[in-house]
């Protein structure tokens, strides 16, 4: 191989190993900006667990007293029924003392 050739065959590949350069630094570019919009979205998503999860607390706080509520209105149900249920006799032992007063006038 003549110096010629040889200077040649340097140059190609030099040539190859600077388009494999231009090749490598363009996809590093492209994975550096896909990093960087990844990033971006990774610190949106946080941002938005970090909304959530103060929005279960708050739920977790506004389910705790609606529970309390719903045991209190069972509570006070459970009192008014009685309540029918105590009026309910009076009414009927009401009827029937009326019914003997009628019965007893008529016999």
């Amino acid at each position: 191989m003549t110096p010629e050739e040889r200077f040649e065959r340097i140059e190609r590949v030099l040539d190859r190993n600077d388009e494999q350069i231009a090749r490598h630094s363009d996809q590093l570019d492209k994975q550096l900006k896909l990093t960087a919009e990844h990033d971006a979205q990774i610190a949106r998503h946080s941002e938005q667990l970090d909304k959530h999860a103060k929005l279960s607390a708050e739920n977790s706080g506004q389910m705790a007293e609606l529970r309390g509520l719903v045991l209190r209105l069972a509570r006070l149900s459970e009192a008014q029924d009685q309540r029918w249920r105590d009026l309910n006799e009076r009414l009927n032992a009401l009827i029937l003392l009326f019914e003997k007063h009628l019965s007893n006038g008529r016999h």
